[in-house]
């Protein structure tokens, strides 16, 4: 706690002395630990739209292009997506065996259907290369024929760059796409179990967490403040509508009203007194329970 160390941190430290004791010395130490186990924090996880998705990929190229389509499309995490062999892609039934994933747990993925031709495309390259590899490539520590995988760095690297041309402030790294995956899944109508299951977690708990930031566009939610306005207005103008110079009162009154509170009762009286009106702009008469308000002011 004094160095400030991350919550998971403390907790492991705390979990290997207790280890230490019990399982290696064999001393029973529960009663005497008055330790405060760190509560770990929650962060909702960094999700980007579509529209921002498909800025980020057209940015980028490659076979670092791919990756990022294949972790985006299927949901993978980035030590899956390098991982990937030949024999886990289905391209008949378009789906992707993930092997020894987190948990050293197999599941199956969707493969979309719009990264059929570069995956064959890679496929092929990937099998042009091995054919070579087998003449010649020679590891030079162990003079064994590999090729290594690629590094993770390049592709975050990558990310990285084509997050920045992009013009996009949020802080996504390369996992942000599987977030989007997951995210996307919900808003589109899938089950939280469905998305658990391509997502490959043990609990669906884990999962939930997506839940709070996938819904509905937010934009199109009418604040209660504006509707219960216009539906005033609107009651009002049924009262003053009896003449033109009723009309013009109101307008007045809504003017006015920026900085002012007016009962219903006073509406009605403003229809054949100009002068109170007047009074009650400048006076603010007291509210009755039954009253519009018009009040100033953003925060």
């Amino acid at each position: 706690m004094e160095k400030r160390v991350a919550p998971s941190t403390q907790n492991q430290a705390l979990n290997a002395l207790v280890f230490l004791f019990k399982e290696v010395l064999q001393k029973e130490i529960e009663a005497y630990i008055d330790a405060i186990r760190a509560r770990e924090r929650r962060r909702l996880p960094v999700v980007l739209s579509k529209q921002e998705v498909l800025r980020v990929l057209s940015r980028m190229s490659g076979v670092n292009k791919l990756m990022a389509m294949l972790i985006y499309g299927c949901g993978l995490r980035l030590g899956e997506c390098l991982r990937l062999r030949i024999k886990d892609v289905n391209l008949d039934k378009k789906l992707l065996v993930v092997r020894s994933g987190k948990g050293d747990e197999d599941r199956v993925t969707v493969l979309p259907y719009s990264l059929l031709d570069d995956l064959k495309e890679q496929m092929r390259q990937a099998r042009q290369t091995y054919e070579e590899d087998r003449k010649k490539n020679v590891d030079p520590r162990t003079a064994v024929v590999r090729r290594h995988h690629v590094h993770p760095a390049s592709l975050q690297r990558a990310f990285k760059k084509a997050v920045e041309e992009a013009g996009i402030g949020k802080p996504a790294t390369i996992h942000a796409l599987r977030h989007s995956f997951a995210t996307h899944l919900l808003e589109a109508g899938y089950d939280i179990r469905t998305v658990q299951k391509l997502l490959g977690h043990k609990h669906v708990q884990t999962t939930m967490i997506y839940t709070h930031v996938a819904g509905k566009d937010l934009s199109g939610v009418k604040i209660p403040w504006t509707d219960w306005v216009n539906k005033a207005a609107f009651t009002s103008l049924r009262i003053l509508k009896r003449s033109v110079t009723d009309t013009l009162f109101l307008l007045v009154l809504l003017c006015l009203g920026l900085t002012s509170r007016v009962d219903l009762d006073v509406l009605k009286a403003c229809s054949t007194n100009v002068k109170y009106l007047q009074a009650v702009a400048q006076a603010r008469i007291p509210l009755s329970p039954q009253r519009v308000s018009f009040e100033s002011g953003i925060f």
